[in-house]
């Protein structure tokens, strides 16, 4: 059973031939991001900045928050520990955003 999903940009993503040099940095600073967090946190994310975080109450209940704007990103990341509950990814996209939005009457 999974208590924390982290909606992945990497997942499913096709490569593509980008030349441009900005976003191949971006792309590298993520991975290299999210490599340090998974060792520092013992935690196997492929994407541990991304946007989308989806929660069961009771473990996001647990979590004591300090950060109120973007910091809060990381540090939901380093409180999600084993006994929290377990965290997995999947693959995620504005189409997949759009869809359960208007599965669920928000749109």
């Amino acid at each position: 059973r999974t208590n924390v999903v982290y909606g992945s940009r990497v997942l499913g993503r096709k490569k593509k031939n980008n030349s441009i040099f900005i976003s191949n940095i971006r792309i590298l600073g993520n991975f290299l991001l999210t490599k340090i967090s998974n060792f520092i946190n013992n935690q196997d994310l492929t994407d541990a900045h991304t946007c989308y975080k989806v929660f069961n109450s009771k473990t996001f209940k647990k979590i004591i928050l300090k950060e109120t704007d973007f910091r809060f990103c990381p540090e939901v990341t380093c409180k999600l520990n084993k006994p929290l509950g377990f965290v997995t990814n999947t693959f995620m996209s504005y189409f997949h955003l759009l869809s359960l939005m208007l599965l669920k009457g928000q749109l």
